[in-house]
């Protein structure tokens, strides 16, 4: 007989400094976004340990980022002078347009980043944001241009924190031949060698897709 699937649910919760935030779970896993940022905190599979670290020092206060989990990062990296590091998305309360459990015991939620003056720079978009929890943890940002005319130039990522058991065992593979500019070297555009970056050459490099 096959085994029955046990259904997904999202529960609407009032997260830390009474941020709203949602629970999804499915029979696989566990998880917790806050829809300040969209900020995914929390991913867990059933008997295993976290996925995702969240720092002591995280400010859970409206307008202030979540440090730890997955940060959104969007429209820009890093700094702007006069304006907020790594963009307004990640400080901005999202909205949640859908919540969608599948047969097979997944749990889609998709996101909106609302109008806001901060945007008021760039053509008219839209920012999607779909998180998927099943047995693996899915992250789909869609960004679409609503202008005709305009261009729609922008910078993101998912600024993840891993938890890691031993920070030194860790290396970075993939990257050979990506170009980046070198914050430590003032920016300048270097294209990387190594088949695989050990934790302690990153302490000496910070990096930035070029």
């Amino acid at each position: 007989m096959e085994k029955s699937q046990t259904p997904g649910r999202v529960m609407f919760l009032d997260g830390q400094g009474e941020l709203p935030m949602i629970g999804i779970s499915t029979m696989w896993s566990s998880a917790e976004v806050y829809l300040q940022g969209a900020h995914l905190t929390s991913f867990r599979k059933h008997g295993e340990p976290p996925l995702t670290f969240m720092s002591q020092c995280s400010r859970f206060t409206e307008g202030q980022p979540i440090r730890g989990g997955i940060p959104v990062i969007f429209p820009w990296f890093g700094m702007r002078e006069g304006i907020g590091n790594h963009g307004f998305a990640r400080v901005k309360t999202w909205e949640l347009k859908e919540f969608a459990p599948a047969p097979d015991g997944s749990v889609s939620v998709r996101f909106r980043l609302p109008d806001c003056p901060e945007a008021s720079s760039f053509p008219p978009f839209t920012a999607d944001y779909v998180i998927t929890v099943s047995e693996a943890l899915m992250l789909q940002l869609i960004v679409s241009n609503q202008s005709s005319e305009e261009p729609l130039t922008f910078e993101t990522c998912f600024h993840t924190y891993f938890e890691v058991g031993d920070v030194t065992s860790v290396s970075i593979v993939g990257l050979k031949g990506a170009s980046y500019l070198d914050k430590v070297a003032n920016f300048s555009q270097r294209t990387e060698t190594n088949d695989s970056i050990p934790h302690s050459s990153r302490q000496n490099h910070s990096l930035r897709p070029g």
